[in-house]
């Protein structure tokens, strides 16, 4: 019988320029994901910028009180000098796909600001009827160039009575009423990890994931396995 092929030892010897041309056309998660296949993998992303332009500079990520903390492999952060805010005011919520969601905080009143630091592209948004500053982003440049912010409407000892949609196609807010039900305040109040997902944003807490699409037309709750990893936002 003829011995199954064995397909690390073909991989193994595909030359260089071929297995650089195969991670030359992977998303940047996959591409920092591969960095830990092997120690030549590691290398060969590492010593190749030139040619593979899509490597990860670092990850943001929800720290244990839900802050949102950088990470980089070469000790740089993300340059927002170009806000026309002062930096010190400038609060980072959330990021997804290059797109980093900023609360600008000043004394007359505090805005969401939608930047991306590679391109020095800016959006201020206008004010949300509630103004909550609880919000999250949604945006996968794979399916539309339009962006989404929601932001959750709660008031004290309340559950959750609705969310505000932002578009970036209509340049306006929606508001719509909550229909999770009850015991969710946890998940959205502290601040949990979050993915824009088909269309819609997943909010994963410790025992459930909420999930809410960008018309408030669709509402799920799934209980969420233990022991599953938090999400991690690409930069």
């Amino acid at each position: 019988m003829e011995a199954a092929p064995n397909n690390r030892n073909a991989l193994a010897n595909l030359a260089e320029d071929v297995v650089l041309e195969i991670l030359h056309r992977l998303p940047a998660y996959s591409l920092l994901c591969c960095k830990c296949v092997c120690r030549s993998w590691n290398h060969l992303i590492s010593n190749n910028h030139m040619v593979l332009p899509q490597t990860v500079a670092g990850f943001f990520y929800d720290g244990e009180k839900g802050e949102q903390n950088f990470t980089s492999d070469i000790d740089e952060c993300p340059d927002l000098s170009f806000f026309p805010f002062p930096i010190n005011k400038v609060v980072v919520l959330d990021c997804y796909n290059d797109l980093i969601l900023c609360l600008c905080i000043e004394a007359a009143r505090s805005c969401y600001v939608i930047c991306n630091p590679a391109t020095k592209n800016l959006w201020v948004l206008p004010p949300s009827i509630h103004v909550v500053v609880q919000a999250r982003l949604g945006f996968d440049p794979t399916a539309s160039s339009h962006f989404h912010v929601i932001e959750f409407v709660e008031e004290e000892d309340v559950e959750c009575l609705g969310v505000e949609i932002y578009s970036s196609q209509t340049v306006a807010w929606i508001y719509q009423e909550s229909k999770w039900g009850q015991d969710i305040n946890d998940v959205i109040r502290s601040r949990s990890a979050s993915v824009f997902l088909n269309g819609c944003v997943d909010i994963m807490g410790y025992s459930l994931i909420l999930v809410v699409d960008m018309e408030g037309k669709t509402w799920r709750k799934i209980p969420r396995p233990h022991g599953t990893l938090p999400f991690i936002h690409q930069a």
